[in-house]
């Protein structure tokens, strides 16, 4: 099936000129995380295990250049990623996943706070408003005490 995968898009970009810009964007993402990663943000170390060059490295992570097959065969060697998830055709990453739940919750934690902050405030102010005014005491007064 992946060999198929990539025939598709051997076809689409020999029919095109171009491979599309989100399958590109979306492998400098994969790449750029592994560099970083596992390289130690070294592009030639990286270049030496995917049998490429630093320039074809630096290319691809900048998505100017798209990857041959044997790039992607040997980050998906690497990454143990499937080709479909390194292009971004299969499903998202499960820390994509777990980002997006964070970021629904943290707007929940947001709105919980925020209602939280107005019943606290409300409930301050009925209650300055029912208790009586105390008045004030003298320091004389204070000092008998």
């Amino acid at each position: 099936m992946a060999i198929d995968l990539i025939d598709t898009i051997g076809y689409v970009a020999a029919k095109t000129k171009r491979v599309p810009q989100a399958v590109l964007d979306h492998f400098a993402r994969e790449l750029t995380r592994w560099v970083n990663e596992k390289c130690d943000t070294n592009q030639t170390r990286a270049a030496k295990l995917l049998g490429v060059s630093q320039g074809h490295i630096s290319a691809m992570m900048n998505g100017t250049r798209g990857p041959g097959l044997n790039a992607i065969l040997a980050l998906r060697a690497q990454t143990g990623l499937s080709i479909d998830e390194l292009l971004g055709l299969g499903p998202p990453p499960a820390e994509a996943m777990i980002a997006r739940f964070e970021a629904s919750l943290g707007l929940e934690v947001a709105r919980f706070r925020a209602e939280a902050t107005r019943t606290l405030e409300e409930a301050r102010t009925s209650a300055a408003k029912a208790l009586p005014e105390r008045p004030a005491i003298s320091r004389k007064r204070r000092a008998s005490k």
